[in-house]
């Protein structure tokens, strides 16, 4: 027994198979816990990003507002009252005519509207003003709600 004792504790190779051993299993912890990490950070980039476009979505479905009067001096300058009746407030930061956009404006672009309140919207008509013309007027809010209405010159 004693022979065989000496034997294992003289016996190089055991010794390499076992410090083999312990330095794969300490090299597969790290790699693990590096994996779990970088997992963590990405899964909470993930839901960062998930609970801010929900945020925006709960917010845009929240918008309501409408066009409700168009006036226009019948040569190329005219303006919108718009209304917000949504739980949220919004501002217009775009306006399209027959689907040009509108790049002059005069007033009233990028104004925050407050729930129940109104304001004007005065710019450059892109397109030339005729009379008996139809123009469909679009506007949209920052966050990308839409309101339409058919304007007849």
């Amino acid at each position: 027994m004693k022979v065989l004792l000496k034997r294992l504790i003289h016996c190089r190779k055991a010794v390499a198979e076992v410090v083999g051993s312990l330095i794969i299993i300490l090299i597969i912890t790290i790699a693990g816990v590096g994996v779990y990490a970088y997992s963590l950070n990405v899964i909470s980039a993930s839901s960062d990003d998930f609970s801010s476009k929900t945020l925006q979505n709960s917010q845009q479905a929240q918008e309501r507002f409408g066009i409700l009067r168009v006036w226009s001096n019948n040569q190329d300058q005219i303006r919108l009252t718009i209304l917000n009746y949504g739980q949220t407030d919004l501002s217009v930061s775009a306006v399209y005519l027959n689907g040009t956009a509108v790049q002059q404006y005069i007033n009233g672009k990028d104004i925050t509207i407050g729930t129940g309140q109104l304001v004007t919207v005065d710019f450059i008509s892109p397109l030339p003003i005729q009379s008996g013309l139809s123009l469909q007027i679009l506007a949209v809010s920052e966050r990308g709600g839409k309101t339409t209405v058919l304007y007849e010159t």
